[in-house]
């Protein structure tokens, strides 16, 4: 009925999501896995090899329709429901019980687990097994419920024997995924039955020691239903993608050697490979270069330091920006100098971008489960926060709405308290080039374009860095049959 796995590895991240997708559009595969402790967000200016964060393992997860879950408990509680109940077709829940306590506590549950209330029943504490029974009656005739947690602590008058022969025979005929806490009966108990030789089988209803266990356990069979019920996205193919061209400069960079860092140059090569252009930000070393620069790229143009302390970060007075003319780009290039000495490191030179969002696209190659690419918002609040999405290529249309929008700075990108919107389309065309670079070319250890302006119409890649490292990743074989 189900596929119940405890992972420290996945071997070969392809053919482990292969397999899990296939698997899962039948029956529920449930993982736990451990080494969360492991797992940490990029630092946003590192280009070194890092192990992806624990979100991006939960994106592997999600897209291969895995229940992920975090400890041996849940991994139990997760198979008691799918084995006996079936998935529920919503998140709209109902409450029932005979403890206002146990019912506000399965209610919050609900909430932080995304599940939506749509009815909550207070029987009171000297509610019969008949009051349960007219109850689920009710909930189980309404149109806006898809599943019921019923909640029962043992009164002084009312028998949890009797109760539990009503919920049980309100369960098989309801077709409707039920789940309930005896409070402090774990399992399936025997009373709840439904099966040959009175072992526990479909129909049977699973009781959990408390509320919060049963949402738990019924927030993650939803979310399975959910992934099981939508159609799997299109993978998205770019167009005007060099991937030989790529392949041949990569070679060519790493010829004798195991890792480069790569320089400007080659960088904006591999980069147009992909049809991804970086602006043009030439180094300046005085002044008077500085106005050289701008006058050739067009005025008004930033001033930059490089230094990683101080790169993006204009509070910092590392940036100065729309400087229309030689005398206000003089005075900026005294003012860092004056402020930051050397520290700055070379100073570039930019024209300006549109107005718009600053936002940042990221990949690495994972020792774990291969390439992975992130989204996020730019700015020294989303690295302190984590603020980032993750995705798995190949990248599916789904998986890149998804990225853009999961952040939860997104709102940001569409409109936020009127401002503008941003262009996601631009974005996501971005995201799924640098997706479909790491996907092809696992040379590539890491890339991050950052700042990546989203204006109105475009996105304007103003910076990029990249590594290169042979990989070391197991190859993807076509997968074996599974027997039977």
């Amino acid at each position: 009925d189900a596929v119940l796995m405890y992972l420290e590895s996945l071997g070969n991240p392809r053919k482990f999501s292969r397999l899990a997708r296939r698997i899962s559009r039948r029956k529920p595969v449930i993982v736990v896995k451990s080494g969360r402790s492991h797992g940490r967000a990029p630092d946003a200016h590192q280009v070194s090899p890092l192990r992806a964060p624990t979100a991006a393992i939960d994106a592997l997860f999600r897209k291969a329709g895995v229940i992920r879950v975090a400890t041996i408990h849940d991994l139990f509680d997760v198979a008691a429901l799918v084995a006996s109940q079936p998935l529920p077709a919503g998140s709209r829940v109902a409450v029932l019980g005979n403890s206002d306590a146990l019912a506000r506590l399965a209610e919050d549950a609900c909430e932080e687990a995304g599940l939506a209330v749509a009815s909550s029943l207070a029987l009171g504490a000297e509610a019969t097994a008949a009051d349960f029974a007219a109850a689920l009656e009710q909930v189980f005739a309404a149109p806006d419920v898809d599943s019921v947690v019923a909640l029962f602590i043992p009164p002084l008058h009312t028998s949890g024997l009797e109760v539990a022969h009503v919920l049980s025979a309100a369960s098989q005929q309801a077709r409707r995924t039920v789940v309930c806490s005896f409070l402090g009966t774990p399992g399936v108990p025997e009373v709840l039955r439904v099966g040959a030789n009175g072992q526990a089988g479909w129909g049977s209803v699973p009781s959990y020691e408390t509320p919060e266990d049963a949402v738990r356990a019924l927030a993650s069979v939803t979310r399975y239903a959910q992934w099981r019920a939508t159609p799997g996205g299109r993978t998205v193919s770019p167009s005007g993608l060099d991937v030989r061209g790529a392949r041949a400069l990569v070679a060519q960079t790493l010829a004798g050697e195991s890792t480069a860092v790569l320089d400007e140059d080659t960088l904006r090569q591999l980069l147009a490979c992909y049809g991804i252009e970086v602006w043009q930000q030439p180094m300046v070393h005085s002044p008077d270069d500085a106005v050289a620069a701008a006058s050739e790229l067009g005025w008004p143009v930033a001033l930059k330091a490089t230094a990683p302390h101080l790169r993006h970060r204009r509070e910092l007075g590392g940036v100065h920006l729309d400087l229309a003319g030689q005398q206000e780009l003089r005075a900026a290039y005294a003012a860092l100098r004056d402020r930051h000495g050397s520290d700055t490191g070379p100073l570039v030179v930019q024209r300006m971008a549109p107005v718009g969002v600053a936002t940042r696209i990221a990949a690495i190659q994972d020792p774990l489960i291969g390439p992975v690419v992130s989204f996020g918002l730019g700015g020294a609040a989303t690295d302190l926060l984590d603020d980032r999405a993750y995705g798995v290529p190949p990248l599916s249309d789904r998986d890149l709405a998804a990225l853009v929008r999961g952040v939860r700075a997104a709102p940001l990108l569409l409109g936020h308290r009127g401002g503008p919107a941003a262009d996601l389309p631009a974005l996501e065309d971005l995201i799924a080039r640098i997706g479909r670079l790491v996907d092809d070319v696992p040379e590539v250890a890491s890339v991050v374009l950052n700042p990546v302006v989203a204006g109105a119409v475009g996105a304007a890649v103003l910076a990029a860095r990249g590594r290169l490292a042979r990989p070391d990743l197991p190859l993807d074989r076509p997968a074996r049959s599974l027997p039977g």
